[in-house]
């Protein structure tokens, strides 16, 4: 089951937001992730909101707000994509064999996201740093409302 791009930009939000996180004690602006990881912010603001929402976030406003992640050892790849992307074929059935098939990929798709409940936020920083990646993110003012 591929990540659909909704899915990737929320997991690459939060390693970015923790990458970070663990340089500076500031939180993180919307802005510097738009600029840094040259993002559409009318694609960024949807993916934010719903993380603060989902708690896999937390948002703190004013000039120097911004997003932390709460507790990044304890989020994991696979309970981000469970929330974000169900598990399964669409419910509308595409042809008359969508049973068939549903029953056939589903013992494919709980093996996919029992192996994402292994990695956490924490692990994807950790594996980050050894591999010398370093997106650091320069605090911008932001006087948008």
């Amino acid at each position: 089951m591929p990540l659909n791009s909704r899915t990737n930009l929320a997991l690459a939000t939060l390693l970015a937001v923790a990458f970070h996180q663990g340089q500076s004690a500031r939180p993180v602006g919307a802005v510097a992730l738009v600029k840094r990881y040259n993002l559409s912010r009318r694609a960024l603001e949807p993916v934010l909101q719903q993380l603060v929402r989902l708690n896999f976030l937390h948002s703190v406003r004013g000039a120097a707000g911004g997003y932390s992640v709460p507790q990044p050892q304890h989020i994991t790849v696979g309970a981000l994509v469970r929330v974000l992307q169900p598990p399964g074929l669409p419910d509308q059935p595409l042809s008359p064999f969508q049973p068939v098939l549903a029953q056939a990929l589903q013992p494919a798709f709980s093996a996919m996201l029992s192996a994402l409940d292994t990695i956490t936020i924490a692990d994807l920083v950790a594996r980050a740093r050894a591999a010398a990646i370093s997106p650091v993110l320069e605090p911008l003012l932001d006087f948008a409302i």
